[in-house]
């Protein structure tokens, strides 16, 4: 039985690297609010609720948290949203990947 790997924020140039080298070997989902690819489901990992009935159902052996905003100049502009995706998105996906038990990236 292949291991569980859930990438959260996966949409991205990282995403498609990690899907790309551990989609043969693993189980992979890959979530993101940008659904730019076949392979990639939606989620908005900064709803927590969301965010933890995925892994629940999934069931992950291993998350991959890669979703941030990563423009200087929208962070500054946008403070709020930035803080919910870089910093409570974050300490959420580590709570869940304690309360499950696994490796988080």
């Amino acid at each position: 039985m292949k291991k569980r790997v859930y990438i959260a924020g996966g949409g991205g140039m990282l995403g498609e690297a990690f899907y790309q080298v551990f989609k043969d070997e693993f189980e992979i989902k890959v979530t993101d609010i940008d659904l730019n690819a076949s392979w990639i489901s939606f989620l908005d990992f900064r709803d927590y609720n969301a965010y933890r009935n995925e892994l629940l159902s999934f069931r992950p052996d291993y998350l991959f948290h890669l979703g941030a905003h990563t423009s200087l100049e929208y962070c500054e502009e946008d403070i709020a949203d930035a803080y919910l995706t870089n910093t409570i998105a974050v300490e959420n996906a580590v709570k869940l990947s304690n309360e499950l038990d696994i490796p988080f990236l």
